[in-house]
């Protein structure tokens, strides 16, 4: 019979909080079960953080590309840009974070439906 192992599909652990405790954080989450950690970024600014993380952790942390709605601005473009270049350059597993969020800021909303549809085209391009 083959063990069953649980994923969470979303951690973003390279944030500044998990700094002082990140390797308990995960060695504890991979001790009840959890094998398998995505991680997908927020904006260009974490590409960096998420990656190292991978490296360090590659049997458990995956990294996911995507540009989080709350980052969507008037420079989003240049912002998709970076992070299309890092995804398709890189080995990534989804495409995440993305989609529309209209709980903080809803004057963004057609900056980042347009930022959905072009990572959405990139998800199918890629198979991912």
């Amino acid at each position: 019979m083959q063990t069953m192992y649980l994923v969470d599909t979303h951690a973003h652990l390279f944030l500044e909080e998990f700094d002082a405790d990140r390797d308990d954080v995960i060695a504890g989450t991979v001790g009840r079960q959890v094998q398998k950690i995505i991680i997908p970024n927020i904006d260009e600014k974490s590409i960096e953080p998420l990656l190292k993380i991978c490296e360090a952790y590659p049997a458990h942390c995956f990294p996911a590309m995507g540009l989080h709605p709350s980052s969507v601005n008037a420079e989003w473009e240049k912002s998709v840009e970076i992070i299309r270049h890092a995804l398709f350059n890189g080995k990534f597993y989804a495409i995440g974070e993305t989609g529309m969020d209209l709980y903080r800021d809803s004057s963004t909303l057609e900056w980042q439906k347009e930022a959905f549809r072009q990572q959405i085209k990139w998800a199918l391009e890629l198979n991912l």
